[in-house]
């Protein structure tokens, strides 16, 4: 059979599954694909040059765009894009053209006020299910009032998203809001990004009374400039069965805040507050945006919302008084019954400097936990202890360390996967705990953290030992590791940050030392019966240099070779009677960035090595040295 003659019902099913530009090319192939490809090539149209849009709109029978015309028909999804500004007639034009497309994105670009005049024809689009615009600068009570009045005619619309620019003079009151939900009774997805009015605390009564329930919306995104107990008391009456709600805060700080004593009586007077809320967004900012989340988080612990999955990001001004430990705290006790996913982000540089370690509070269905303080201590031993499900954990903190309590549940086994540490100062002891709690962990990724640990002057290793961790992808990049130059008991002193604050010793040679088991024994407590003799060693020798490719200089990792790693060896297994670590001056100073060139890597012994003991090893990447498919680090996103 030839491919002309493969039945239609086959060629449409083929067509589906390849993109728009891979369906319009077969349609071109023969006569017998032209109506099922064409279907699927012109489903979805994305202009993205100024050029081209304008020769569309100039009615041009040019064979540039004759396909698009004669197709026109097919077009369902038709988007603009990179800042193209459409005026009125070339508005007109595309709603004539295009009058059976079901999406209308032109979040890139930019309407005039004509756009919305009486020339246009948006009754045209009244099968539009998806409309994602950026408004024009609203200077007048009737440009406002067209762009409404256009939206009126959007009967079949079910998502629409509208970006306003916030230097119009106009703004948007509670009763406009309430006329979109009268003109768009489909409406199930709202996105506003624009200037809100100030609300007076005398509407709140009319709202209970008045405001109609827009029980279709599941789903609410608002970027307000005012972030106020009114507007929230507006979207718990407008919206009780919302599932999402992403509320984000452009507040000022010489601008005041209500009273929320005053209001919190209208909310008590409330039956439910967002019954059915299961994903929320908050990016706070201004200097009072604490106490407002503050009493919304007591508002959500009170009403019982269900919320499985928060993101709750702050960036509040270095006056502001409020401490992000006590909004996580509020966020745990209001959340932590239901919560599954959270991410807590503050870009606050703390007040104080010595502040208490964050306790976490029990946590029993928490699977996947990303905290991000820039001047707060975690406990690690804490966090698992509260967060018994959890299988990722990604931390950016400036002190990880380990309660003096953790030894009495290390025999407690957790099943944590993966682990992401960031900006972190830690000690080896966090990693050793780790491995032994944690046996099904097989993903580690440390960026820009500082590891601190003993070596052993017999050996001149600073030992990481995690044996019971299969790693199936270890990442180490912009890390370093040095020793502590004062001996001392790692367990009464990991949470003391003094030891932190000297110049550092780097250690520049990594060992990763990982067994391979015997092809019989699939479980880490089989491995470990294994003597050394039995199982098969491997082992890895990085180096780390300095590299001033860079536009700051920094380290990177070159892999030893065969000849230089028994050389290393030969060094190591006599560094008793050659060590100099501990009575020796570093010649390592922060004018050479503390690493040597790439070929002075022999420099480096005298200070010791890193040795990573680890069960297994299938992929890495190490300051720029990876396995064959591992992925890049500008690849990976948290």
């Amino acid at each position: 059979m030839l491919a002309s003659d493969l039945p239609y019902d086959i060629l449409t099913n083929i067509a589906e599954y390849l993109s728009c530009d891979d369906s319009r090319e077969c349609s071109y192939s023969c006569k017998a694909w032209l109506t099922p490809f064409r279907k699927y090539g012109w489903k979805s149209v994305f202009i993205n040059s100024k050029s081209y849009f304008e020769h569309i709109c100039s009615q041009s029978s040019s064979k540039t765009d004759f396909s698009l015309k004669a197709n026109r028909y097919f077009v369902r999804s038709l988007d603009i894009g990179y800042h193209i500004k459409v005026n009125n007639e070339q508005l007109h034009t595309l709603q004539q053209q295009f009058q059976n497309i079901k999406h209308f994105t032109v979040t890139n670009g930019v309407f005039d006020s004509s756009s919305f005049g009486n020339t246009t024809d948006w009754r045209s689009w009244r099968y539009l299910e998806t409309l994602e615009m950026t408004a024009p600068a609203m200077k007048s009570i009737v440009q406002f009032n067209n762009v409404f009045e256009s939206l009126s005619h959007l009967e079949s619309l079910s998502n629409l998203s509208l970006n306003g620019y916030h230097n119009g003079d106009v703004v948007c009151t509670w009763e406009d809001i309430d006329r979109i939900h009268e003109y768009l009774p489909k409406l199930r997805k709202l996105e506003l990004n624009m200037d809100f009015s100030p609300m007076n605390i005398n509407a709140l009564a009319k709202i209970k009374e008045s405001t109609k329930p827009a029980i279709n919306i599941t789903q609410i995104n608002f970027h307000i400039t005012r972030t106020t107990a009114l507007w929230l008391f507006y979207f718990t009456c407008k919206y009780p069965n919302i599932e999402y709600f992403s509320w984000g805060d452009g507040f000022k700080s010489d601008e005041q805040y209500e009273n929320w004593e005053l209001i919190m009586p209208m909310f008590f007077s409330l039956d439910t507050m967002f019954p059915r809320l299961v994903d929320i967004f908050l990016n706070a900012s201004g200097s009072n945006a604490r106490s407002s989340y503050s009493n919304f988080w007591k508002l959500i612990n009170r009403f019982k919302a269900p919320l499985k999955n928060v993101c709750y990001s702050t960036n509040w001004e270095l006056d502001t008084i409020a401490e992000p430990e006590n909004t996580l705290t509020e966020c745990l006790q209001a959340c932590s019954p239901t919560m599954v996913t959270l991410y807590y982000g503050n870009n606050t540089r703390p007040q104080s400097v010595n502040k208490a370690p964050i306790e976490f509070t029990m946590c029993p269905r928490l699977v996947d936990l990303c905290l991000e303080f820039f001047g707060s201590r975690l406990k690690l031993d804490n966090i698992l202890d509260n967060c018994p499900v959890l299988k990722k954990l990604v931390l950016k903190c400036k002190l990880l360390f380990l309660s003096r309590e953790a030894t009495k549940n290390s025999a407690v086994p957790h099943g944590l996967e993966s682990i992401v540490l960031t900006r972190i100062k830690t000690t080896t002891t966090v990693f050793s705990y780790l491995s032994l709690r944690c046996k099904d962990l097989n993903s580690m990724r440390l960026k820009f953290i500082k590891v601190r640990g003993l070596v052993s002057p017999t050996t001149g290793s600073l030992c990481i030992d995690m044996p019971f961790t299969h790693f199936k992808l270890l990442r180490i990049v912009h890390s370093t590791f040095s020793l502590h130059k004062h001996q001392y008991d790692q367990t009464n002193v990991d949470d003391k940050e003094h030891h932190f604050s000297y110049s550092p010793q780097l250690i520049n040679l990594l060992t990763i030392q990982y067994t391979a088991p015997p092809e019989n024994h699939d479980s880490p407590d089989d491995v470990s019966t294994e003597t050394p003799s039995e199982q098969s060693v491997s082992q890895l020798w990085f180096h780390f240099y300095l590299d001033l490719s860079q536009r700051i200089p920094g380290s990177k990792s070159q892999l030893l070779t065969p000849e230089e790693v028994n050389y290393a060896q030969m060094h190591f297994e006599s560094f008793k009677e050659r060590n100099r670590i501990l009575r020796g001056s570093s010649d390592q100073r922060p004018g050479n960035y503390c690493w040597h060139p790439k070929r002075s890597w022999k420099n480096d012994l005298v200070h010791g090595r890193v040795l990573l003991n680890c069960r297994g090893l299938d992929e890495y990447h190490i300051k720029g040295v990876r396995t064959k498919g591992c992925y890049s680090e500008s690849d990976v996103s948290y």
